[in-house]
């Protein structure tokens, strides 16, 4: 095309690739092509300097566009089956496409349909400001090209035969047995269909590379895969009849308005896992679930009406859509296409990083700030890392149905010095001075890798934790505000999980340091200089307590990954007898003193042998240590100890006594949590919980192991009455001091 005689075209491919598609590009007598092999140093020198960027899924995460490139992402096909955050299993995956669409120029659609979905779960409506192009897919314009159709089936001397395409969705998992159930199912089908099919049909099959490697195509006549000389889709542009069952082929195919049959013979099963946009029945398409009725089909002409759908999903399509996107994209035509400009709904943008989701105090005071807070004053949305929250996704699947989140996907750009200088800091070799001094750019950096030009008006550290995370955010030029949830001088000398000269580094280049007690701002005022002292800002936890008092009334249920070291029904006995029951809930670590509360629980027991001790949490390192202490003691079988449970509240609530043992807090939610549920309450005199329980009425005890064997004795003499605490009125300053962190 003379249009484009001066462009060099590169085409990006794998090096197992290569050899095929050159043959296939001969073939079309298409000369003019570079080839440039995966994850070289020449593809990452070209994608960093070429012109024009076009991709069909995603580049690697470590892509940074850069000024003045031009990115088209054409995606792959019209979806039936639910992506982004709708996919249940990998929602935590997504960053990278997030990023992919956030950062292209141009975003091609084949309909409003696909337009619609895409935008909406992978949350990018107020976060792209590039342009989506209405325009049909330039793969489906084979399906338009009736010559082709004629002269390929002819010179594979099938023209005289009814030619069958069956491309079903690959079902097999990382689970091997998963993956043979799968692949003896096909081969029993087609074992059937080579029985059923005439001598005039014949039936092309195109699967999963796992699956072709398990079927013997030498013992069919009629039963054949698709040539491998061959792209797909030019090959089943001869097909007079379609056969899948979840793929969004048929959508492209359509195009043809040839036969298309659904066979989704395992379709309870698989849709169990997997959600789809449109019901199968919902399509115009005829469904059968036993190969006796699928050859039925294939054998009869097609017999529904498909104008509907084809209006709906293929209106776009046509054979000259490759030529109008590339005039349009590359040349900068103004032909007509039809064109939307993203420009999202002019409100700011508030990220919130919540560290891991690990069930803890952070997570839960997250979860309730962000069931309050008003979204329709700003846009807000968790920044999460995938590595980090994977292990809890759960939680981010239960989250993503009242808040949008954005993924960060890959690992920094550095040099090998610059790796060197990561690593030797990360195992305290390296002053942090020369550390920032060196790493500071590649930060500013990584905020482009991850967010790409998202305009981000505030920048939240939530979690409080990771100093690399911290570091990070402090780089970003908005407004930033990093919370703390704890006494970090006590996290430092204590768990030893904190770096002092990173967050004396961060606090100060923060534009909020949010405490969430007036005895944490005290204690956080050592890490920022004297001129800065005035960053800090005091946001108190919001306690949801509605949604406490309803979580308790649910039936008690067990996680996937609890464990505790009873059985449920001794559990529910224990629950519901007479006995008086104490109950502590806070992560297994050794700042929550839960060894020094069984030893006063142990103490106490041997003074009343009808008592039990129930202990609750949700993650931390001293589990199968405390596990076994118990069972050392005399008091074992009356000391529950319960790991990861996602609602323990209808356990709290069947206890009479809250004790918090901790050696230092920076609030202590559970107190309040306990309070609402009607418990009486007792905590060590620290500094965290003390202010709320003066303020309400609670009782304090000696941080001691005395301490707490006296409050315990108090709390079942019956000395001790819950508190007093208006909520409502708690809550709504808790709002309105969230609101000053975003100023």
């Amino acid at each position: 095309n003379a249009e484009y005689k001066d462009y060099k075209i590169y085409l990006s491919v794998r090096k197992i690739d290569k050899e095929k598609i050159q043959k296939f590009l001969e073939r079309k007598n298409i000369t003019k092509i570079n080839f440039l092999e995966r994850d070289t140093n020449e593809y990452f020198k070209i994608i960093s300097k070429a012109k024009f960027l076009i991709n069909d899924n995603t580049f690697l995460p470590f892509f940074i566009k850069k000024e003045g490139q031009v990115y088209l992402n054409t995606w792959h096909g019209t979806p039936l089956k639910t992506l982004g955050k709708k996919i249940k299993n990998d929602l935590h995956n997504i960053g990278n496409t997030q990023k992919n669409f956030v950062v292209a120029d141009y975003l091609l659609y084949p309909n409003e349909y696909t337009k619609d979905h895409m935008i909406e779960d992978y949350m990018i409506g107020n976060l792209a400001k590039n342009t989506a192009i209405l325009e049909g897919y330039p793969r489906n314009t084979i399906f338009f090209n009736n010559n082709q159709r004629k002269e390929l089936k002819n010179s594979l001397e099938l023209q005289d035969k009814q030619v069958i395409a069956y491309m079903p969705t690959w079902r097999g998992t990382l689970n091997k047995k998963n993956t043979n159930q799968q692949t003896k199912a096909l081969n029993d089908i087609l074992d059937e269909l080579e029985e059923r099919l005439s001598n005039k049909q014949i039936l092309y099959v195109n699967v999963h590379p796992i699956e072709r490697a398990t079927i013997d195509y030498t013992k069919y006549s009629k039963i054949k895969p698709f040539p491998a000389e061959y792209e797909t889709y030019e090959f089943l542009n001869i097909a007079d009849v379609l056969i899948t069952d979840y793929s969004s082929v048929f959508f492209d195919f359509a195009n043809t308005k040839k036969k298309i049959i659904l066979y989704p013979y395992d379709k309870e099963q698989y849709l169990s896992d997997r959600g789809v946009y449109i019901n199968l029945e919902e399509l115009p398409f005829p469904i059968v679930y036993d190969t006796e009725k699928l050859v039925e089909e294939i054998s009869s002409y097609k017999n529904y009406d498909d104008t509907e759908f084809l209006n709906k999903f293929c209106a776009y399509d046509s054979k000259n859509a490759t030529k109008r996107i590339c005039e349009r994209v590359i040349l900068n035509k103004r032909n007509n296409i039809k064109e939307e400009n993203l420009i999202g709904n002019g409100k700011e943008n508030v990220f919130i990083y919540p560290g891991g989701l690990e069930g803890n105090g952070i997570t839960a005071a997250l979860t309730n700030l962000l069931k309050i807070i008003d979204k329709d004053k700003r846009n807000y949305y968790l920044l999460i890392d995938a590595n980090v929250v994977h292990k809890n996704k759960e939680k981010l699947l239960e989250m993503s149905q009242y808040i949008n989140f954005f993924g960060m996907k890959g690992k920094i750009n550095l040099t090998l010095t610059d790796k060197l200088y990561y690593v030797l800091y990360g195992k305290r070799k390296l002053g942090f001075n020369k550390f920032i001094k060196r790493i500071k750019e590649k930060y500013e950096f990584e905020v482009k890798r991850v967010l790409g030009d998202i305009d981000v008006n505030t920048i939240i550290q939530y979690s409080g934790y990771s100093y690399k995370k911290t570091l990070l955010f402090s780089t970003m030029k908005c407004n930033k505000a990093i919370y703390v949830h704890s006494n970090m001088r006590q996290e430092i000398d204590t768990r030893h999980n904190q770096r002092e000269d990173a967050l004396r580094y961060a606090y100060n280049k923060y534009d909020h340091v949010v405490a969430i007690t007036d005895y944490i701002a005290d204690v956080t005022s050592e890490f920022l200089e004297e001129e800065n002292k005035d960053k800090i800002i005091v946001a108190k936890n919001f306690i949801n307590n509605t949604e406490i008092k309803e979580k308790s009334n649910k039936e008690l249920l067990l996680d996937k990954k609890t464990t505790m070291n009873i059985s449920l029904d001794e559990l529910e006995n224990i629950l519901n007898n007479n006995s008086k029951k104490f109950i502590n809930v806070g992560r297994f670590s050794i700042e929550k003193g839960q060894e020094r509360l069984i030893d006063s629980f142990n103490k106490l027991w041997q003074e009343d042998p009808s008592i039990y001790l129930l202990l609750i949490g949700g993650h931390g390192n001293l589990y199968g240590k405390i596990l076994k202490y118990i069972n050392s003691l005399p008091s074992k079988e009356h000391i529950i100890i319960i790991k990861s449970i996602s609602n323990p509240f209808p356990i709290v609530k069947k206890c009479d006594y809250f004790v918090l043992s901790s050696l230092y807090e920076g609030f202590g939610l559970v107190l309040a949590e306990a309070d609402i549920l009607n418990l009486s309450v007792i905590s060590t005199d620290i500094g965290g919980p003390r202010m709320f329980m003066k303020e309400h009425g609670g009782t304090l005890v000696e941080n001691s192991e005395d301490g707490i064997y006296e409050g315990m004795k108090m709390l079942l003499d019956e000395k001790i009455k819950p508190m007093n605490v208006d909520y409502e009125k708690y809550n709504k300053e808790a709002v309105e001091q969230f609101e000053r962190v975003l100023k």
